[in-house]
């Protein structure tokens, strides 16, 4: 099934009880009971699972081709419940130079700071992260490409790689890239982070973060049981209104792809303009880009 195909239908079907085609928005807290106590409908409390954030979470994971998404009320909610995930027995986390400005001041300004060893590398530098991996007990290695704010690009397939041999865990933040440009799972990728509230909402008018996981990941138990118990869970309606977003993902990143690219070419060609990085003119596995302007860049993935 195409995915264009996936972001209308997953998660979705017709409303038996109205025959509606469109997902109906469930804002009960509470459920029904049966006679004899038990909950027929399998919802008991909102905070534990709701009809909207179950149609969500099954939308994204399918589109990432995933076993399964949970969803939390922000992209740093879902980011510090993956953190506070790491193995008990594994303190260090390797996070790149540049990234998100919220997971510095997550560090800095929490408790989690205290309660693992966080070390900086350039992601693209590989024989770094093998070296960062090798120091000590790694939990996770978090990968953001296209890195915020200066769009650095790493090669996933290749992170993940080195970060499988030190028995660690590869986390890939897919927000700015999404499932229609950049599929990590292929890659090797042993968790997927969004922050929904950019181009999977779309039109700025939603907070909401994910983490997606294969069948089978050791940390599926652990981040669902921050979410329920936490209560980080992104709220029924901002679940509707990413749902509708993920229905257009594939048009809108399209138009912003080649929006982005008419902007570079009008840069490029500018004699006054200065360097500047658009990975949209980067092919792997060998660096190739068509103007000196366009720089800091490194191999990125396939799927590109």
């Amino acid at each position: 099934m195409r995915l264009e195909t996936r972001a209308i239908h997953a998660g979705r079907g017709i409303d038996p009880a109205t025959g509606a085609v469109s997902a109906p928005l469930h804002t009960s807290t509470t459920f029904e009971r049966g006679a004899d106590g038990s909950f027929p409908s399998g919802y008991v409390y909102t905070r534990d699972a709701n009809p909207t954030r179950d149609a969500f979470e099954i939308a994204l994971a399918a589109l990432e081709n995933g076993h399964s998404a949970i969803a939390f009320a922000s992209g740093m909610a879902a980011i510090a419940a993956v953190i506070e995930s790491c193995p008990a027995d594994r303190k260090r986390i390797i996070l790149p130079q540049d990234m998100y400005f919220g997971i510095r001041s997550l560090i800095d300004e929490t408790d989690i700071g205290h309660r693992f060893d966080f070390v900086a590398i350039d992601m693209r530098d590989l024989d770094a992260l093998r070296d960062g991996v090798r120091d000590a007990p790694t939990g996770l290695v978090w990968i953001e490409t296209p890195s915020n704010p200066l769009i650095r690009v790493v090669d996933i397939g290749m992170a993940c790689a080195i970060t499988h041999e030190s028995g660690a865990l590869a986390v890939v933040d897919n927000t700015w890239a999404t499932p229609v440009l950049q599929q990590p799972f292929a890659l090797g990728a042993d968790v997927i982070v969004h922050s929904a509230t950019k181009y999977i909402g779309g039109h700025s008018d939603l907070m909401a973060g994910a983490v997606v996981l294969p069948a089978g990941s050791p940390l599926e138990h652990p981040i669902r049981m921050i979410q329920r118990h936490k209560g980080s869970v992104a709220a029924p309606f901002d679940c509707w209104l990413a749902l509708r977003g993920l229905q257009s993902l594939p048009v809108r990143m399209r138009a912003h792809c080649k929006a982005a690219l008419e902007v570079a070419e009008a840069l490029d060609a500018h004699p006054q303009s200065r360097p500047f990085s658009f990975p949209g003119w980067h092919r792997t596995p060998a660096m190739h880009w068509r103007s000196s302007r366009c720089r800091d860049m490194a191999p990125c993935s396939p799927s590109w």
